[in-house]
């Protein structure tokens, strides 16, 4: 900065500086480059041009009437006489899901602007936040709260979601998915309940609806819980439940129980149970698996108490399983659960000497099951391998049965075929003799009374032993007969003849 002089002097200024020259009445700029010769009374002062890039813009003020303007890179700016650089500021860049929110300092208007783009602020505005968008889709949806209203509204428009001037993004929420099995419970700003079940398909998918709120219910470990309560170190630990399974499922709980000999039993139990009526057990009870083991406890602790440890060894399932299923199906049912089974996992004695002695007497016990399992291993298999020789026989007795079955209805078949070829041959021989009774009967009468009937069968003998010497002779064998065989004579065969004359 210059001073002013009564004299003429002389400034210059580069290309990226300028010369403010004020005198008594006006203020006035000369840009460089160049040298100025400075009036007498005249202050010369050389400043900085105000280089700004792309991504850069200043707030100008004029002082003369107190405008504010903006001026946007690339540029180099020259201020004027009465002009003065307020702030430089970088630009705000949006990408295709970003938005920005702006605020006029002045009249509190607000605005959003939703990228892709730069954003420029006004002299009189100010960023009040910037972010992404929210990519809504079928599973997934925007709770928001206007500020100005202080209403609440749920956005399940699909596709992308920016928040207005007022609005507030309270959480992205996920659409509720239940499972065939599975129940959850709504709590309305009003305070009443309603059940959603995944067996109903309207009601097994939705958003939780503004001012709604998912029920938890605070379920504690009974494990752990038992433990507490034998003077062990771990707090009880505790799980929020919100979907409630109605399949059959099982849990584990310890407790110490006294025997009428004053022995002192620590019991492992696991109980079997299942959710029938979600509304009953929510109107019963906050803790559901706390409440079924703490009654089975205090249960369990009064039967113990009634037998002796070896009684109770004898029959320890059945002990705990007879007066917990037939005792307490009433306060059950009243929480809306089944309780299906309880059996006696494990348990030991609290005072080491006398578990020690507990120990020795189950392991006297198993040894002893362990023998008699022996011997009816044993016997088992004798009995099999005398089963199977008893079998061995008695197959070969069938198959011997079968055998003479076999031979016996064969000799039957053979004799029934030998009668029916009997009978054949027998009807054959009726046809035939009737056939050769025809031919003698045609050939008697044939005769008439000619001839006596001897010689009617002397004649018809003759004949058919000329046919029988007729037919041998017409092959090439060779066959001999004696005279009685063939018994023919010229005077026989004359004598024939003048009889059937």
């Amino acid at each position: 900065m210059g001073n002013a002089c009564c004299i003429p002097t002389c400034s210059c200024a580069s290309e990226t500086e300028q010369l403010l020259l004020e005198g008594p009445l006006r203020k006035r700029v000369i840009n460089g480059p160049g040298c100025v010769c400075v009036p007498a009374f005249t202050r010369a002062t050389v400043r900085s041009g105000v280089l700004l890039d792309e991504s850069q813009y200043a707030h100008i003020r004029n002082d003369l009437h107190g405008e504010i303007s903006s001026v946007r890179g690339p540029h180099l700016y020259f201020p004027g006489a009465y002009e003065m650089v307020l702030e430089r500021l970088t630009v705000i860049s949006l990408s295709r899901d970003e938005w920005a929110r702006v605020q006029n300092k002045t009249t509190g208007q607000r605005r959003v602007e939703v990228g892709e783009q730069k954003v420029y602020l006004e002299p009189m505005e100010s960023l009040m936040d910037r972010g992404k968008g929210y990519l809504i889709d079928e599973h997934h949806a925007v709770l928001a709260k206007d500020t100005s209203t202080a209403e609440l509204k749920l956005v399940v428009k699909q596709g992308m979601y920016i928040p207005g001037p007022f609005d507030d993004v309270i959480q992205v929420q996920e659409k509720l998915l239940l499972e065939e099995y599975e129940v959850c419970i709504l709590k309305d700003p009003s305070g009443r309940f309603s059940f959603y079940h995944g067996s109903n398909e309207r009601e097994r998918s939705f958003f939780v609806p503004p001012f709604w709120s998912l029920v938890q219910l605070r379920w504690s470990n009974p494990v752990v819980v038992s433990r507490v309560a034998m003077d062990t170190t771990p707090p009880p630990t505790h799980k929020m439940v919100s979907r409630f399974d109605l399949r059959p499922s099982f849990m584990n709980y310890e407790f110490i129980a006294r025997t009428t000999d004053n022995v002192e039993l620590a019991i492992s139990i696991t109980f079997f149970w299942r959710i029938i009526d979600v509304e009953a057990m929510i109107l019963k009870t906050a803790d559901t698996p706390g409440d079924i083991c703490t009654h089975a406890r205090s249960i369990i602790i009064q039967a113990v108490a009634g037998y002796k440890l070896l009684d109770f060894l004898s029959a320890f399932n059945a002990i705990v399983t007879k007066h917990i299923l037939q005792s307490g199906d009433r306060f059950y049912n009243e929480r809306g659960v089944e309780l299906l089974n309880v059996e006696v996992m494990k348990f030991h004695c609290v005072d080491k000497n006398t578990d020690r002695v507990l120990q020795e007497i189950i392991q006297e016990t198993t040894e002893r099951l362990k023998a008699l399992e022996k011997q009816r291993s044993e016997n088992e298999v004798e009995e099999a391998r005398i089963a199977g020789e008893i079998a061995v026989e008695q197959n070969k007795s069938q198959l011997e049965m079968l055998r003479i079955k076999a031979a016996v209805e064969q000799e039957a078949a053979n004799a029934e075929l030998v009668d029916l070829k009997k009978g054949h041959e027998k009807r054959h021989a009726i046809i035939e003799g009737g056939a050769e009774a025809g031919k003698i009967m045609a050939f008697v009468e044939g005769m008439g009374e000619r001839a006596s009937d001897q010689v009617k069968m002397e004649l018809y003998h003759m004949l058919r032993r000329l046919d029988a010497i007729k037919a041998v002779s017409g092959g090439n064998a060779t066959l001999y007969y004696t005279p009685n065989d063939v018994n023919l004579s010229i005077e026989s065969l004359a004598q024939s003849r003048a009889h059937s004359d």
